[in-house]
């Protein structure tokens, strides 16, 4: 049987982890063969000894490291000076838009598990709550800063998926029924779209960015088509608008900020205020850990006897160091 390390991210402002005691009680069999670095979860309240209590063992960083199956809900490009041949490692990786990550993956001819990818056979995401918090908490923070209150901006939400359905449950509590969704609502056969499809709408939001206050956008972000956005589109915005990047991939100029101070200025002639934090589900470090602890665990067994599933299966992008995710490949190509 396999056993998992449980790590700390290295992610600067990064705080969510991946599994929790309640649930390791609830879902996991065998939780002698999960072991967490010393202090994993205290910064959320739960301390070294919540994990022992429910049959975890705690290790030191370098031992949790060297385990057969590393668990980082946010690895970080110094964590791969850890990688080991022939381990696994399971989080958000993104390994089509991270050449250096993927290289050390497939150095070591790793396996790799992407959650991003965890879906199941009727695209129900595991994680789908922690995309509703990005969101829910993008806008929350982000609105305050526009040039007026919620009900009288003029409001644009570019998406309208599991990130998209966070804001527009945050709308909703703010009273706001005057936005405009530029989504599959506006494709007649959602469920068959195409690429053309989506090319028509951006099209159509191009056009139309002028018009609005406030632009939220998720957008979901392929990296085979590069960014969707460019400064020209932007520059278009009116002036003192806001742009609230929840996707904070695909847009040119629209650069992540730290937590502290997500916002800036963008554009020299017509400056617009963007906001961009692409971790928003950290400012609530608690709850997203809940909401992913949740997801993974029940896939913990499941690890650890080697077995897989349909979710697992789908979410694995290299397997012992061959690519499964082309889109790998297409990035190390560049």
């Amino acid at each position: 049987m396999k056993e998992i390390g449980f790590v700390k991210t290295s992610m600067p402002e990064e705080a969510r982890v991946a599994i929790l005691p309640k649930d390791i009680k609830e879902c996991v069999t065998h939780p002698d063969k999960l072991f967490f670095e010393t202090g994993y979860a205290k910064h959320l309240g739960f301390d070294d000894a919540d994990y022992k209590a429910v049959g975890a063992k705690v290790v030191s960083r370098a031992e949790a490291f060297a385990k057969d199956v590393i668990c980082i809900p946010k690895p970080w490009i110094t964590d791969i000076k850890h990688f080991r041949d022939g381990q696994t490692i399971m989080g958000w990786i993104y390994l089509p838009e991270r050449k250096e990550m993927a290289r050390a993956v497939l150095k070591h001819n790793m396996t790799a598990v992407a959650w991003e990818n965890m879906y199941g056979p009727n695209k129900e995401y595991v994680f789908d709550k922690n995309r509703w918090m990005a969101g829910y908490i993008g806008v929350t923070q982000g609105l305050p800063f526009a040039k007026a209150s919620p009900q009288k901006l003029k409001i644009a939400v570019l998406g309208d998926g599991r990130v998209a359905r966070g804001v527009f449950d945050r709308l909703k509590q703010e009273g706001v029924t005057n936005y405009e969704v530029f989504g599959t609502n506006l494709i007649d056969d959602p469920e068959n779209a195409t690429q053309k499809d989506f090319d028509a709408i951006l099209k159509l939001f191009k056009s139309r960015i002028g018009e609005f206050d406030v632009v939220v956008n998720c957008w979901y972000y392929n990296p085979e088509f590069g960014n969707y956005l460019v400064l020209t589109d932007l520059q278009e915005m009116r002036e003192g608008s806001m742009f609230i990047d929840i996707t904070s991939d695909g847009v040119e100029a629209s650069i992540p900020h730290t937590d502290i101070n997500p916002f800036y200025k963008l554009g020299r002639f017509n400056p617009i205020i963007v906001w961009n934090n692409n971790h928003a589900p950290s400012y609530w470090a608690l709850d997203a850990s809940e909401v992913i602890s949740e997801g993974a665990a029940p896939y913990m067994d499941k690890i650890i006897k080697e077995e897989s599933d349909y979710v697992l299966k789908r979410a694995t992008v290299v397997d012992q160091g061959i690519i499964v995710d082309e889109r790998i490949n297409l990035l190390l190509s560049k």
